[in-house]
């Protein structure tokens, strides 16, 4: 389990170089979807997870692409078909 070899290390980090480890952080989508116990890890990182994105449909972990509760609406601004591409107006996070 990643969150168990996490601890070990962890334990072992403060005990061979006496150093504190404030903030410790773990996570990607499987592992929170695998994970039931967080004692320990300060943050997650969930990935896509929180979305349950197309990827997560192609996966076979949702059955309907209607579970996915994200859209967004957007300007295509550049088609690039040789590539089988789309160029689109939308910003990141």
């Amino acid at each position: 389990e990643e969150r168990q070899l996490l601890m070990t290390t962890l334990d072992e980090i403060k005990s061979e170089c006496k150093v504190e480890i404030p903030i410790v952080s773990s996570g990607s989508t499987p592992a929170c979807m695998m994970v039931d116990n967080f004692e320990g890890i300060t943050e997650i990182h969930p990935g896509n997870y929180v979305f349950f994105d197309r990827m997560q449909y192609e996966f076979g972990v949702i059955d309907e692409l209607e579970s996915i509760p994200i859209s967004t609406m957007t300007r295509v601004i550049g088609r690039y078909p040789h590539r089988n591409e789309i160029l689109i107006d939308c910003g990141n996070v």
